[in-house]
């Protein structure tokens, strides 16, 4: 990567909103080098030329056409047209480049699932691939763990499929089946690539390469990447939780379920090219050093070819996470010592 952005968007000066980030949720990039930034706070599309000067603001928070509870950027749509998906009112809102609404569309759930669902990405058919939680739930598939699944859209008919063979771990349950909070952190990663979907469930040190048919095409094993928690550790991540609860919220509140290690992975990008880009966790074992319930990244790296073979590392800049990434390019989202964020491009040579 290029030692210092090619281009940086963002302000701290409250006279200027649009380069004000909060929650940026995700980005990309179009052909012409503008960049696309889908900010959660605001709920806004925000369009920015090549140099990163603003062009456009979309969206809103709202209930209305073109407006958003949670807004989530799909990337990848051909033409570069701007697809926002609502993970709360569960619809898809298509724009023009220039950011202008052009239609909003409702989703329907398959039977048995939530309407809730989490846009992961679109495959090379068009479909709309989302991680969408049964509802109710199944009983437990592993220790207190339940399920959730990956389906695909038609985007013309908002209709689901199953996109089977996809089990996602997916929170925890006590003995009467009420959620049970789990640390560290044991979200689901999955990055949509055009030959499949790779995904990792934590704290498995493995990645695995769905493709579009359902069935599971390779797998990855990172020996080195598991870090067990002793049971001395698992008892203090329990005592920290409890500790950051009041009186009133402990009053009833299920112990939470410990996972036996750290989680091997945080991040999965795939890029233009199908490669993946993955961020493994550092060895913290200190809950206070935690970010959002889990160890904070490595800012190295790993990076595998569209086969799965290990091509080598790349280092980021601290405290920046990439979330679109070309073939000579990286563009991700840059956080302060003040917690103040920015969009940031960089240059990437490919050796």
């Amino acid at each position: 990567m290029s030692p210092a952005p090619a281009v940086e968007i963002g302000s701290t000066d409250e006279e200027d909103p649009a380069l004000l980030f909060s929650q940026v949720r995700s980005l990309d990039r179009q052909s012409d080098g503008s960049i696309v930034v889908v900010d959660g706070l605001s709920n806004e599309v925000r369009i920015f030329d090549r140099s990163g000067r603003h062009l456009s603001t979309s969206g809103g928070s709202g209930t209305g056409p073109g407006e958003f509870t949670m807004a989530n950027l799909i990337v990848g749509l051909p033409g570069d047209s701007i697809l926002v998906h609502d993970q709360i009112l569960a619809r898809l809102s298509l724009f023009r480049p220039d950011g202008t609404h052009e239609r909003t569309e409702q989703l329907t759930a398959l039977p048995g699932f939530s309407p809730l669902m989490t846009p992961l990405g679109l495959a090379p058919d068009g479909a709309l691939v989302v991680r969408g939680v049964h509802d109710p739930p199944p009983p437990s598939f592993g220790p207190g763990l339940v399920e959730a699944t990956a389906y695909l859209g038609d985007l013309d008919e908002g209709r689901m499929d199953a996109l089977s063979g996809v089990p996602f771990a997916l929170g925890a349950t006590d003995e009467q089946g009420q959620p049970r909070p789990v640390f560290p952190m044991a979200v689901p990663i999955q990055a949509v690539s055009p030959g499949g979907l790779w995904v990792t469930v934590p704290p498995e040190p493995e990645i695995k390469k769905i493709g579009w048919s359902g069935s599971v095409e390779r797998i990855i094993r990172f020996p080195d990447a598991r870090l067990a928690l002793t049971s001395e550790e698992r008892r203090g991540i329990v005592a920290w939780q409890r500790a950051r609860l009041t009186s009133a919220q402990l009053d009833g509140a299920p112990e939470p379920a410990v996972l036996p290690s750290l989680p091997a992975f945080l991040h999965l990008v795939s890029d233009r090219e199908g490669h993946l880009w993955v961020q493994e966790s550092f060895d913290n074992r200190d809950p206070d050093d935690w970010e959002f319930g889990a160890p904070r990244g490595s800012a190295v790296w790993r990076v595998l070819s569209p086969e799965g073979e290990w091509l080598g590392s790349v280092r980021m800049p601290d405290r920046f996470r990439p979330m679109a990434i070309g073939i000579d390019w990286v563009l991700g989202v840059k956080t302060d010592d003040l917690d103040v964020e920015f969009v940031r491009l960089y240059g990437l040579s490919r050796n």
